[in-house]
């Protein structure tokens, strides 16, 4: 279960946003600038509880580390967790977008 491998720290927006400390806060707002231009922005952020499809053991492993799913602005349920085959074909693996650890990653849980 320790095969966690950090892939890429995704910028949250697209630009470089700050590095987003992880709290019990699930939302966060503010401004950035994109284009020269001042731009709102809201991130919403799920518990893991929230994805009751993925194993205990990665749901533990997640919450030890005080991990938090975010969500796009137009979620209209659980996002960003994928079951598939990451680490070869026909393996069960699970993927997602993470907040924890106070950084964002894309994470493979295996």
């Amino acid at each position: 279960m320790e095969s966690w491998r950090k892939v890429a720290l995704a910028g949250i927006v697209g630009v470089g946003l700050m590095s987003l400390s992880v709290s019990a806060q699930l939302t966060e707002s503010g401004q950035i600038v994109v284009d020269g231009h001042p731009t709102h922005y809201l991130i919403r952020r799920l518990p893991v509880s929230s994805f009751p499809e993925l194993p205990a053991d990665i749901q533990d492993q997640l919450n030890q580390r005080g991990c938090l799913i975010p969500q796009t602005y137009a979620a209209h349920h659980p996002e960003n967790v994928v079951h598939a085959s990451l680490e070869r074909a026909g393996s069960s693996d699970w993927g997602g977008s993470v907040l924890g650890e106070g950084k964002g990653f894309v994470a493979d849980l295996f």
